[in-house]
């Protein structure tokens, strides 16, 4: 018996959807191969620029440091390998809290300066006790996200000095979200990802929309913790208060002492004359300059230990690759400044002595002085 036309056509259809789909499943199962084998190996300052593999969710913290990310450590922190932290008599713990600056965002974690800070440390002390910087900063982090986090995971380190290099992320906070509300929650959100349509996970077909001119943008942490930015930062920033960041800066003095430790401010250095943000870049300054004048009067008002990065550091733009974050040059600076700080005023308690001139090659070797001026200076600060 003889197949109608309308058969004939449904089952020739039938065989080309088939052959279709096959070749669709092969080409997509190709293209996922290919971007598993050319995925940039771990550590690659563009791979940890990622947010989705840097942030996960966190109750009370808003995000945390993800611990699967191979530039973590399994406590959340930035640490190579699979080193860990702990509370110990025969360490002393030093831990950096902050933003990105603090991160190293767009440095590997042994150019990030808590690490350089570590390595100097080493090389330049005596002690029976090992000294050990943990670097808890983190893309994006406030003052409020600092409290949580401090007492959430930091407190229980039982750390000797806490240093806190913080005030851009709360100027940031006051500028771009209108109707600012103390607890900054006019500006942070419930932790969510975007919609994303369903044809993007499919690699074959957004490979396609690429090639069209319509890549797909992965989402930003700002997307993901924050509302979307609006108003006019002139009139939000008039529309603000310091005041909280000030309150929130006592609340940290408080919680590092009530549990031991030494709070140390860092004021926070940029450069916005040689790398200019594209917008409302005089209003950011002047937010700046008033949240470190705020930063300067409380450490002033709580006999805090103060660290002045940013007169010595802004506006040097051998130091910045953006108006913030510092690179690799930078960061090792920074972390110089900190430790000659931290040894001459005796923060590091009297288990940590500096290593007489004689001994002084090892910083010589790290820091690579060859100037004998230079060598005899740096040698004095470290008697």
């Amino acid at each position: 018996m003889a197949r109608s036309p309308k058969t004939s056509l449904k089952r020739g259809l039938g065989y080309t959807l088939v052959i279709w789909a096959f070749l669709f499943a092969v080409v997509e199962g190709g293209i996922r191969l290919y971007d598993r084998l050319a995925t940039p190996g771990e550590g690659d300052p563009e791979v940890i620029s990622d947010p989705a593999a840097i942030f996960e969710p966190h109750p009370f913290a808003a995000y945390v440091a993800n611990p699967d990310n191979d530039n973590h450590n399994a406590q959340g922190f930035r640490a190579t390998g699979d080193r860990t932290y702990q509370a110990s008599p025969e360490v002393i713990n030093i831990v950096a809290m902050g933003g990105s600056s603090t991160y190293g965002t767009r440095v590997h974690t042994h150019e990030a300066y808590p690490a350089q800070l570590e390595e100097i440390l080493r090389r330049s002390t005596r002690s029976d006790k090992r000294i050990d910087v943990i670097n808890a900063g983190l893309g994006g982090y406030a003052t409020p996200n600092l409290i949580s986090l401090l007492t959430g995971r930091i407190v229980h380190l039982e750390p000797r000095v806490i240093l806190f290099y913080t005030g851009f992320n709360d100027a940031w906070t006051r500028l771009m979200f209108p109707g600012f509300r103390t607890d900054y929650s006019h500006a942070q959100k419930v932790w969510a990802y975007p919609g994303r349509p369903w044809w993007r996970y499919s690699r074959t077909l957004d490979l396609a929309a690429e090639l069209l001119g319509a890549p797909y943008v992965p989402p930003h942490l700002h997307s993901v913790a924050w509302k979307a930015p609006g108003g006019n930062p002139e009139d939000n920033f008039a529309a603000s208060s310091g005041d909280a960041f000030r309150a929130n800066l006592v609340s940290l003095i408080a919680i590092a002492r009530a549990h031991g430790a030494i709070p140390v401010f860092i004021t926070q250095a940029t450069d916005f004359p040689n790398h200019p943000l594209p917008d409302h870049n005089e209003v950011w300054q002047r937010a700046m300059e008033e949240h470190t004048r705020i930063l300067e009067s409380v450490a002033r008002e709580q006999k805090v230990p103060l660290i002045d990065v940013r007169s010595a550091m802004s506006d040097r733009p051998e130091y910045f690759m953006d108006v913030l974050h510092m690179n690799a040059r930078g960061n090792r600076r920074r972390a110089e400044i900190v430790a000659d700080y931290l040894l001459k005023n005796g923060l590091l308690g009297e288990a940590v002595q500096a290593k007489e001139v004689a001994d002084l090659q090892l910083i010589v070797d790290y820091m690579g002085l060859t100037r004998a001026d230079v060598f005899v200076q740096r040698a004095l600060k470290y008697r």
